[in-house]
């Protein structure tokens, strides 16, 4: 059994609030196909879902996941049409994958979704799967228990109780980031705290990042992703500025232009190149189009650029391509089509660019 690792469950919530749309949009299809495409879809989405609770250390939701795959299986390999009952029954259970996951986030127990899970599984059969010798739920759930309880922060930390991060580690930003109008001082003190607590954990994670080793085996959850170690320096990096940007919009009341950030174009170039190839092609990846279309992203101030064939299939992005006689064309400084690509800025305009941000978007949980 693997042990609990709260910020691999944290990209797993990730995943997992993608993949359950896709589940139910695949078993929409799947009651209209009893044995076609979608529900092979929905087997794999359930399937690979199971092997990332297990490898971030939620083995009993692995193992109810095994439960509703082997549930599938019969369709799958042996071509036996999906029941209602069925259906149903993974219709009404999917959605509480998130349920599950968002209580280990926070500590608590799972023990009644998962005995929920079990009791719409029992009917079907999926207790049959369990294989002899294996942990039982209970073991598995005591062992959750035990885990997440060893990896949670004592509720009662304090910011003064926090190591201060070194001077270096905090950037000032070149803009005032004062509302338009007074706030309670109970409240800027609530926000200080908070602050203060973002910074010191922002600290502390470039320091473990930077002290990790580089052969250091960690889950990653993105399509052509680096080594362990630089896909999370990456993927926070990306997370912090983004969300950063946001706070900068909430200031300006506002889509933020390219001159009003910080941000550098090689951040800016990076954080294009992973979305692009590792979010975008995706399974779970929402971009689609009925007739083949292609997008290229050109940026003015760079060599790098980007083509992505979009179909009804998962898209496809190949680096160094891209030219004006794509069917959609996305031109403008790194930083702006960065911002504009994460759908944070509409500096970037195009026709066809309804395309990219009804259908690529990346929501979290």
């Amino acid at each position: 059994m693997r042990p609990v690792d709260m910020t691999a469950i944290a990209a797993f919530s990730d995943e997992v609030r993608s993949s359950v749309p896709a589940i139910l949009s695949a078993l929409d299809e799947a009651d209209r196909d009893r044995t076609g495409a979608a529900a092979h879809e929905a087997f794999r989405l359930i399937h690979a879902l199971k092997g990332a609770a297990s490898m971030v250390g939620l083995a009993a939701l692995g193992h109810l996941l095994n439960q509703a795959e082997a549930l599938l299986d019969r369709t799958v390999s042996e071509g036996v049409p999906l029941s209602d009952d069925l259906i149903g029954v993974l219709r009404t259970t999917v959605p509480q994958i998130a349920d599950y996951v968002d209580h280990a986030l926070a500590g608590a127990p799972s023990d009644e979704i998962a005995i929920g899970l079990v009791a719409a599984f029992a009917p079907l059969g999926g207790e049959a799967f369990d294989r002899p010798g294996d942990p039982s739920l209970a073991d598995l759930l005591d062992m959750e228990r035990r885990g997440l309880a060893a990896m949670l922060p004592p509720t009662k930390r304090t910011v003064q109780e926090t190591p201060a991060p070194p001077p270096d580690a905090i950037v000032e930003l070149d803009f005032d980031p004062m509302p338009s109008e007074p706030i309670p001082a109970e409240l800027a003190e609530v926000f200080s705290q908070e602050a203060q607590e973002h910074l010191q954990t922002i600290s502390r994670l470039t320091a473990h990042l930077a002290s990790a080793p580089d052969d250091l085996e960690a889950m990653v959850f993105l399509a052509d992703a680096p080594t362990p170690k630089r896909f999370w320096a990456r993927r926070q990096c990306h997370e912090t500025t983004i969300h950063a940007v946001d706070a900068l919009s909430a200031v300006l009341g506002r889509y933020p232009k390219a001159a009003d950030t910080w941000i550098d174009s090689r951040v800016a170039l990076d954080g294009i190149d992973e979305l692009l190839t590792g979010f975008l092609p995706r399974p779970v990846s929402r971009l689609r189009t009925d007739e083949p279309t292609t997008i290229a992203v050109l940026p003015d101030d760079a060599d790098q650029r980007w083509l992505i064939a979009v179909s009804p299939q998962a898209p496809v992005t190949a680096r160094g391509l891209g030219d004006e006689e794509a069917d959609v064309v996305l031109r403008g400084s790194a930083v702006a089509l960065y911002l504009t690509l994460w759908n944070r800025s509409d500096e970037v305009t195009a026709e066809g660019l309804d395309l990219w941000a009804e259908g690529a978007q990346v929501t979290w949980g």
